[in-house]
C-alpha cells in the first residue's frame, strides 16, 4: 500500500493539483521523448503520477474496507496508549505510528494529526457508550433502578479500559479544539440521554416537578466524573462498580418526592 510519508498533512482539494514542469534527465537526447515519469505538484513536494493517483484513490475511497478499518483502529488504539502514557503534549506522531506498525505518513491518510486522533477517540467512545445505554434508559424499570444501571455501566467502562478513560477524562481537555465545537454534537447526545432519563423519572412520579433537569444533569455528570477521576489517579484498589447503587441512591434522594 502506498505510504504518503512525503505528503504534508494539510492539502488542498484534488482539483487544485497542477502538472509541474520537470527538467530533463542528464542522459536525455534532444529530440526524443524522456522516459521520466510525469509528476503532479501538491503545492509541495512533487509526486510521481502513479503515486499521486494512488493517494487520490485512498483519500476518495467511498467506504473503508475491512483492512483499512482495522488499520485505522490500530492507529487510534496506539494513539490512546501514547496519550495515556505520555500525555497529549508529549505524545509524538512517530511513536503513535511505530505503535501501530505503520509509517509516520500513513497516519495522515486516516487522521489530520494529534488533535484529530484525540478528539476522534473521544467522539467514538462517547457515541458507543450512548448506544450501549439506550435500551437501559428506555426500559420500563423504576427510575432508581435505571439510574443505578446507568452509573454502573459508566463505572464498568472506566474499569475495563483505564487508559482510554484517562484520555477521555484528562487528556482530551488539553486540545485547544475540545471546547471549540469538535465534540459538541457528541456531548449534546450524552447530555440528552441523561435528560431523557431524568424526564422519564419525573413522568413516573419519582422526581419532583420543581427539579431543574439541566442542573440535575450537570450535578450527576460532575459527581460521576469526580469519582472516576479519583479512581484513575489512585491505585485502583477499590472497585468502582460496587459503589454504583450507593451513588445512585444519594443522588436520587435529592430529587425524590416526599
Amino acid at each position: 500500500m502506498f505510504e504518503a510519508s512525503v505528503i504534508p498533512p494539510s492539502l488542498g482539494g484534488w482539483a487544485s493539483f497542477a502538472p509541474t514542469e520537470q527538467p530533463p534527465p542528464a542522459d536525455h537526447i534532444p529530440g526524443t521523448r524522456s522516459k521520466r515519469p510525469q509528476f503532479i505538484s501538491l503545492h509541495g513536494p512533487a509526486l510521481p503520477l502513479a503515486e499521486a493517483a494512488a493517494y487520490h484513490w485512498v483519500m476518495n475511497e467511498p467506504s473503508l474496507t475491512t483492512q483499512r478499518e482495522a488499520r485505522r483502529r490500530e492507529i487510534l488504539e496506539s494513539a490512546v496508549r501514547e496519550f495515556a502514557d505520555h500525555g497529549y503534549f508529549a505524545a509524538r506522531i512517530s511513536d503513535i505510528a511505530a505503535g501501530a506498525g505503520v509509517a509516520e505518513g500513513t497516519i495522515y491518510l486516516y487522521f489530520g494529526g494529534k488533535d484529530d486522533l484525540l478528539l476522534t477517540a473521544f467522539r467514538e467512545r462517547v457515541n458507543e457508550f450512548c448506544e450501549s445505554v439506550r435500551d437501559v434508559l428506555r426500559a420500563e424499570a423504576p427510575f432508581h433502578e435505571r439510574l443505578a444501571s446507568f452509573i454502573r455501566m459508566q463505572f464498568e467502562s472506566i474499569e475495563a479500559q483505564p487508559a482510554l478513560a484517562t484520555v477521555l477524562l484528562l487528556e482530551s481537555r488539553q486540545s485547544s479544539k475540545f471546547y471549540g465545537g469538535a465534540v459538541r454534537d457528541v456531548l449534546r447526545s450524552y447530555a440528552a440521554a441523561i435528560d431523557d432519563l431524568l424526564e422519564s423519572g419525573r413522568a413516573q412520579g419519582a422526581i419532583r416537578d420543581d427539579v431543574d433537569v439541566p442542573l440535575a444533569r450537570r450535578m450527576l455528570i460532575g459527581a460521576i466524573e469526580e469519582i472516576e477521576l479519583e479512581w484513575l489517579l489512585g491505585d485502583h484498589s477499590r472497585p468502582l462498580v460496587p459503589t454504583a447503587p450507593q451513588v445512585a441512591a444519594h443522588f436520587y434522594r435529592g430529587l425524590a418526592r416526599g
